[in-house]
């Protein structure tokens, strides 16, 4: 716990990370270095604020990413052609 400040060693872990990493990742990072989980959320939005994380929410769940890096790299789901049977037969067999 001692050391390196919570700020930093989440700025630290999402970048290791290298992309959207999930609040509750950053909550278990907080939990193993002796704090609550709830002062890594709040670690988290005040970093937002600041500019320095964005902030998504998938799913009913968070997911945190350094500000500016992930800019139009947001997963989309899958476009999944809706075919009758028939087309689908005549396209797929």
């Amino acid at each position: 716990m001692y050391g390196e400040s919570l700020k930093n060693q989440i700025q630290h872990y999402i970048r290791e990370q290298g992309g959207w990493v999930p609040g509750s990742k950053i909550e278990d990072l907080a939990r193993t270095l002796g704090y609550k989980s709830s002062n890594a959320g709040r670690r988290c939005r005040e970093l937002v604020n600041a500019g320095v994380l964005d902030r998504e929410i998938r799913n009913r769940q968070v997911h945190y990413c350094i500000a500016g890096t992930m800019k139009g790299d947001r997963p989309q789901a899958p476009v999944v052609p809706n075919f009758s049977r028939s087309v689908a037969e005549k396209l797929f067999n």
